[in-house]
C-alpha cells in the first residue's frame, strides 16, 4: 500500500486522497469498511498528531495507537479494492491505491482449515477461527442457514486475522460458516462447513 515508512502527515494526505478517489466511485460503491469510518480514523490521527507534536509520553502513545488503527482500516479497504475490482488496473487506479508491481510469483491458496464455530458469550453472536493460510492477504466468511449447507449463502464480512465474530444472529437458530482466502491470484476454494447452535 505504500504506507509503512512514511511520515504520519504524509499518510493522513495519503489517506485522505483515497478517501476524495472513492468518493462516487461507480467502481466501488459499497466501501468495506465504511469511508465514514476511515474519515473519522484520519481525522482523530490527526488531532492526534498535533497533540503529540506539543510533547509528551501518553499524548505520542496515543497517536500510535491512532495511527495503527487507521493503517488496519486502510488494510481492510485495499483488500475490499483488490476483491471488487477483480484485479483490474483501471479500476484499482481510480480508486487512488497505487498498484504494486511485483518482481515475484503470487502464491496459489489452499482453502482454509480446521474451521471452527462456537456460541459466543455475547447473545446472538458466534465466535470463528481458523488455521492461517500461507500467502493468504484476506479472508472471506460466508454464512447460510439452509440446513444441507448447499446453497443460501451469503459473504457477511472480510477480516485480515484468522478470527472473525458473526453477529446479530437469531438465537435458538443453527447457522452454518465456511471460509475462503484471497490474494492477488484470487480466491480459493471455500473451507469445509463449521455448524452451531446460536445461544439466546
Amino acid at each position: 500500500m505504500g504506507f509503512y515508512g512514511i511520515t504520519i502527515p504524509l499518510f493522513i494526505q495519503m489517506c485522505r486522497f483515497i478517501l476524495s478517489k472513492l468518493t462516487g466511485n461507480v467502481n466501488f460503491t459499497t466501501p468495506n469498511p465504511s469511508l465514514a469510518s476511515i474519515k473519522t480514523a484520519v481525522d482523530a490521527l490527526e488531532q492526534s498528531y498535533e497533540n503529540a507534536s506539543k510533547g509528551g509520553i501518553l499524548l505520542t502513545a496515543d497517536m500510535y495507537v491512532k495511527h495503527q488503527a487507521l493503517l488496519d482500516l486502510m488494510k481492510l479497504l485495499a483488500a475490499y479494492i483488490q476483491n471488487a475490482s477483480g484485479g483490474d488496473g483501471t479500476k484499482i487506479g481510480s480508486s487512488g491505491f497505487a498498484i504494486r508491481n511485483t518482481s515475484h510469483t503470487p502464491i496459489d491458496l489452499i482453502a482454509p482449515t480446521n474451521v471452527k464455530a462456537k456460541p459466543s458469550e455475547i447473545a446472538g453472536n458466534v465466535d470463528l477461527s481458523w488455521k492461517k493460510v500461507v500467502g493468504n492477504k484476506m479472508y472471506v466468511v460466508q454464512m447460510t442457514t439452509v440446513a444441507d449447507a448447499q446453497s443460501g449463502w451469503v459473504t457477511i464480512g472480510m477480516c485480515t486475522k484468522t478470527k472473525f465474530t458473526a453477529t446479530g444472529l437469531t438465537p435458538g437458530h443453527k447457522y452454518w460458516f465456511r471460509v475462503a482466502a484471497q490474494n492477488s491470484v484470487g480466491q480459493s476454494a471455500y473451507s469445509d462447513v463449521a455448524q452451531t447452535m446460536v445461544l439466546g
